[in-house]
C-alpha cells in the first residue's frame, strides 16, 4: 500500500512539474526540481525530468533496497531520457544531476587487492 502511495505521489508530482515548467523562473522556480516534504518553497534544481521508470528505480533502490536487489532483474530499464532543462545559473548552485544512459554498477578495486 505504501508503494502505491509513492507511485501516486510520483505521478501527481510529474503532472504538476510539467504544468509548472511553463512558469519557471531562473533560480527561483527551476523547470525540473525536487520537492521534499510539505515545504512549498523546497525546489532543488534537477538537471532534467525523470521518466517514471527511472523515478521508480530511484525509489526502490534508495528506500526498498532489499526488494530492489532481489527483483531488479525484472524491472524495465528505460532506454530514453529527457533533455536537460537546467539553466546555466542553476548549475552554479547545488543541484541534482540526472545520469544519462544505462545503469552500471561501479567496480571498486582496492589498490592492494588486484
Amino acid at each position: 500500500m505504501e508503494l502505491l502511495a509513492v507511485v501516486f505521489a510520483a505521478t501527481t508530482t510529474i503532472a504538476a512539474a510539467v504544468s509548472a515548467a511553463v512558469s519557471w523562473k531562473e533560480l527561483e522556480h527551476p523547470k525540473s526540481h525536487l520537492s521534499l516534504g510539505q515545504y512549498e518553497n523546497c525546489q532543488i534544481p534537477v538537471s532534467a525530468p525523470l521518466t517514471p521508470a527511472c523515478f521508480m528505480g530511484f525509489i526502490l533502490r534508495n528506500f526498498y533496497n532489499t526488494a530492489f536487489i532481489n527483483y531488479s532483474d525484472r524491472l524495465h530499464r528505460s532506454s530514453w531520457w529527457f533533455d536537460d532543462t537546467i539553466h546555466l545559473a542553476e548549475e552554479c548552485v547545488v543541484y541534482i544531476k540526472i545520469p544519462k544512459g544505462p545503469v552500471r554498477r561501479p567496480v571498486f578495486r582496492l589498490p592492494w587487492k588486484r
